[in-house]
């Protein structure tokens, strides 16, 4: 039996690694492709005398920058204790017993990791530790192709939970339309909900029987677990700078709650700092080559279009539009939640978020029809970008990593058939999962209004 093996507490970036999703594959990945492209339309935009560089420069909203930069560091600085390994062989012996238990660990460990920091990076943490997992079970097609769907829409979801689970909740955050304390209030429940639902919805679909389903190889799994011990026999978990860690996670978390009066950037920068000096034995996993800022390159590409694309006015002019038609503060709602949603399915989470929030300022600026209702449409702003984000393989930005992840596994279902996760195999269940997290956003969401 192979074992696929973790590499060294680190995931290589994916530029490093073989094009395995083609040339297609490689060039939407570019970090550099974004930038390119901004450059070129701002410079476009701008010899056309529209839009202004100098107001572009000034609104640009580093803090988001500051934040993802800093718990990228942080990040690095956990993942350096070497808490990956141990939690390979801890999933194993959870999960082998079967395959829900399987489906359900993987979720708990994905939600603990992805709700806080950038979720991108902490799927690219644990995906090979699932993977490895995955090996030691005896599966069919249908179970793996739903477990990697499982996997993306829980990222998704634990993601925007919390305000700094990923890039469009940061952006959120930053817009200024709603506080730390009332999005947490208000998206916690809400995707909690989903997540409870989604897990529900697939556990059952996957678990049930099937006629000529081949039965659990308990050697198989006990001998992937054994190799899997074997592999890690010498690795140790740095406990002490784990606990110290996280206990600067939690002095993080508890600043950005209660400390109103400062930045949250200014939180996220000095637990960074204070996490490299509580644990100095895994300070060096914090440099600037040990850190992937490659997606901080491409959400400053989204950030700069998205920020020079409101000072051109069509946004402005697409709220007054808006609000000329639509008079009713719920159905406004809803249509917004709609045209982000399926703007996210086609053009991915992040430059959906960063040109479509603007619009939200000024739907919730003074005198606007949904004004004082800024925390709940920064809620249903998320809730629709989850929806989106969850319909297509590339529509969320994890989309591409573990589709290429699973690839490069070379795994097996239980009749000797390799298995891909492809975009038509996804298709039948990011279109469930989108339409059942779309409808309960705009229930709850609906349901908050009222209240």
């Amino acid at each position: 039996m192979t074992v696929t093996l973790l590499p060294s507490e680190r995931q290589p970036h994916p530029q490093s690694a073989s094009p395995q999703g083609g040339r297609f594959s490689a060039l939407v990945e570019n970090p550099f492709l974004p930038l390119a492209v901004v450059t070129v339309v701002i410079a476009g935009l701008s010899a056309a005398h529209i839009g202004h560089v100098a107001d572009a420069a000034r609104r640009f909203p580093f803090e988001i920058l500051a934040i993802f930069i800093a718990l990228e560091f942080y990040t690095a600085m956990v993942i350096g204790t070497g808490v990956a390994s141990a939690l390979a062989v801890r999933l194993a012996r959870w999960g082998r017993a079967s395959r829900g238990m399987t489906l359900v660990t993987s979720v708990i460990v994905l939600i603990a990791t992805c709700a806080m920091g950038n979720n991108l990076t902490h799927v690219g943490l644990v995906l090979p530790i699932l993977l490895v997992l995955l090996r030691t079970l005896s599966v069919d097609r249908r179970y793996l192709v739903g477990y990697f769907a499982c996997v993306m829409t829980v990222v998704n979801l634990a993601g925007a939970s919390t305000p700094v689970g990923d890039f469009p909740a940061l952006t959120i955050l930053a817009s200024g339309i709603t506080s730390f304390n009332a999005y947490l209030a208000l998206a916690f429940p809400l995707f909690a909900i989903l997540t409870a639902g989604t897990l529900l919805v697939l556990y059952l679909a996957l678990l049930r029987p099937r006629a000529g389903a081949a039965g659990a190889d308990t050697d198989l799994q006990d001998a992937g677990v054994v190799l899997l011990q074997a592999r890690y026999r010498h690795a140790q978990v740095d406990k002490r700078s784990l606990l110290a860690l996280l206990a600067v996670l939690a002095g993080m978390f508890g600043g950005w709650v209660f400390l109103h009066s400062v930045p949250p950037w200014v939180v996220a920068w000095a637990g960074a700092a204070l996490g490299s000096v509580v644990a100095p034995r895994v300070r060096s996993a914090a440099r600037v080559d040990a850190a992937d800022l490659y997606p901080a390159l491409k959400i400053g590409a989204f950030l700069a279009g998205a920020t020079y694309l409101s000072t051109t006015g069509l946004l402005q002019f697409l709220a007054r539009l808006l609000q000329d038609h639509l008079h009713t503060p719920t159905l406004m709602i809803v249509a917004l939640m709609a045209v982000v949603a399926v703007m996210t399915a086609f053009l991915s989470a992040g430059p959906t978020a960063a040109t479509l929030l603007p619009l939200c300022q000024a739907l919730v600026a003074p005198g606007a029809v949904l004004a004082g209702k800024g925390n709940l449409l920064a809620v249903a702003f998320a809730g629709a970008i989850c929806a989106g984000s969850s319909a297509l393989l590339w529509s969320a930005t994890a989309g591409p990593l573990i589709a290429r992840k699973v690839q490069s596994a070379g795994l097996r279902d239980d009749s000797g058939r390799p298995v891909a996760f492809t975009a038509r195999a996804y298709l039948p269940w990011g279109l469930l999962n989108a339409s059942i997290q779309f409808i309960v956003a705009v229930i709850y969401v609906l349901i908050m209004y009222r209240i």
